[in-house]
């Protein structure tokens, strides 16, 4: 409270002290009150980023904690970084090497659930199937291919097509006809029946432990020990 005399009327006025509103206005007040704790932010003229590269599109501002500051980068590299929706990455490079394309990943892919590929497929390594494998088109194999367990063909099955050499280490069993268009070359041969429409060429020692039949023309040098027959009859007997 102060008074004032003006020569004959004293008069009492209050002073009252400025506030921050009415020295600064209502909208620098949030301004000045966050002065006290820390200085504001120049976020919107970058003038406290590091924006080296925001002449280019699609940057980022990532908190740089070695510097403890904003970075304008395309690169995260935090420890982690989890996406609860749906990441879509619109670009089209195709992939013809691991280390090009749209998404390249330096380390391993887990996966929970199915995935989807339109193109080809390329694998360097081993591809393991821990369940079953379904092939609906025809499979291409330039080397081997090792079974470990049954492997079961249902319709025509072709080995080596085009020449070469297929080759089974264990037995083969043929549970109906085999059908051999060239020639057929065994260690040894045992059958149960055996019907011949051409010619048969024996070029070492031929035993027969039992009866043999022959329909047409028998032609032999030497038969040693027995007896042959002819149409039921007795033509010779070597002693």
């Amino acid at each position: 409270m102060a008074s004032i005399n003006d020569g004959g009327s004293q008069y009492r006025v209050r002073v009252v002290a400025p506030n921050v509103n009415d020295r600064i206005g209502s909208q620098n007040v949030v301004r000045v009150l966050s002065n006290a704790s820390a200085p504001p932010t120049r976020l919107v003229n970058l003038s406290d980023v590091n924006s080296t590269l925001k002449t280019e599109d699609g940057m980022i501002l990532v908190w740089d904690l070695p510097s403890e500051s904003f970075i304008m980068t395309s690169v995260i590299d935090s420890s982690s970084t989890t996406i609860k929706g749906i990441a879509y990455f619109d670009n089209t490079t195709n992939s013809t090497l691991p280390t090009n394309g749209a998404l390249i990943v330096s380390g391993g892919v887990g996966i929970g659930k199915n995935l989807n590929v339109s193109g080809d497929i390329v694998i360097s390594g081993i591809a393991t199937f821990s369940s079953n494998l379904d092939i609906n088109a025809a499979v291409d194999i330039l080397n081997r291919l090792v079974v470990n367990s049954t492997f079961q063909s249902v319709g025509v099955t072709t080995l080596a097509s085009s020449g070469g050499i297929t080759t089974t280490g264990g037995d083969l069993y043929v549970g109906g006809d085999l059908y051999v268009a060239d020639d057929l070359v065994f260690d040894e041969f045992t059958a149960r029946n055996a019907s011949l429409t051409g010619n048969l060429n024996v070029a070492g020692i031929a035993t027969f432990q039992n009866d043999v039949f022959v329909i047409g023309t028998l032609t032999a040098g030497l038969i040693d020990g027995g007896e042959y027959w002819c149409q039921n009859q007795l033509v010779g007997k070597n002693l």
